[in-house]
């Protein structure tokens, strides 16, 4: 990597209004080492709904963790936020009764 566009390529694969604008953008000059962003689905695959899940999982493990906590805070802004979140409402009923410590398990019936 030389820290430089390889305008040749660029040239060869855009037009010229395109090549002036990518060739504007800076380079991060080496400050992070590549990585996988991208969380894969149970089978190694990449998916929107793989996406989604890691999403709607760090959105509200913080939340989870804090009211897991005897005398955690349930700030209203944590309800606020799941109740905004567009996914069906079965899914937000689900993680309530989840923050609440109070879903159906079989271990305690």
């Amino acid at each position: 990597m030389t820290g430089f566009w390889d305008e040749d390529l660029i040239r060869s694969i855009f037009i010229s209004v395109d090549v002036d604008r990518i060739l504007q953008i800076p380079f991060n000059y080496g400050a992070f080492e590549d990585f996988i962003a991208w969380h894969p689905d149970h089978k190694g695959f990449f998916s929107v709904k793989s996406a989604y899940k890691v999403q709607w999982i760090r959105s509200f493990h913080v939340h989870a963790m804090v009211m897991a906590r005897p005398g955690g805070s349930r700030t209203p802004a944590v309800w606020s936020t799941l109740w905004k979140q567009k996914v069906p409402r079965k899914i937000q009923i689900f993680c309530w009764r989840a923050l609440h410590g109070i879903i159906p398990l079989k271990s305690i019936l």
